[in-house]
């Protein structure tokens, strides 16, 4: 059994994304899983574009994406000096995508509780300045609609189905 902070590869040959192992006996669900240790970046993402063409930012349907949606690229895809960056201006249903085409899932609102408060010493970054919460987009389901959360704490207003953010990006997880 992987231990308390373990690290792995998971997903798709693709994508190298790393993620911190959280065992059963950490979680409270006591399933265990893994999360990605950072944020997915701009160059996952235009290689997750590059071979989803639906995902374009002039291609996608409305009801995917607000009109944000890539707002921070010039043209298909970002500047290479911001490969390494965080990809922001994303909707739920993008990251969901990314999410299935690299092989791993979104992760849910519990997990980011327990990530933040067990994994901070083996480099997962809780990526707030109040240090409480994780500024990272996790799913959640409210009022009906799949939405986005930024992170444990959120603001219970003004969610609509395809919101998006440029202050956080997103990160990825995975059953285990």
């Amino acid at each position: 059994m992987p231990e308390l902070g373990e690290v792995q590869q998971i997903g798709n040959d693709l994508f190298a994304i790393e993620f911190l192992h959280v065992p059963a006996d950490r979680d409270p669900r006591g399933r265990g899983f893994w999360i990605a240790r950072s944020d997915v970046s701009q160059r996952q993402y235009a290689d997750f574009v590059k071979f989803n063409p639906e995902w374009q930012q002039a291609a996608v349907l409305p009801s995917m994406a607000d009109t944000e949606y890539l707002s921070q690229w010039e043209g298909e895809e970002p500047e290479f000096v911001e490969y390494h960056n965080p990809i922001v201006y994303v909707s739920f249903f993008a990251a969901q995508a990314f999410s299935e085409y690299a092989g791993v899932r979104l992760p849910k609102i519990e997990e980011w509780r327990c990530a933040a408060e067990c994994l901070t010493d083996f480099g997962f970054e809780r990526g707030s300045a109040d240090g409480k919460t994780v500024g990272n987009w996790t799913a959640s389901v409210g009022r009906g609609d799949r939405r986005l959360v930024a992170g444990i704490e959120s603001d219970p207003d003004g969610y609509k189905r395809t919101v998006v953010s440029g202050l956080w990006g997103f990160r990825c997880a995975a059953d285990g």
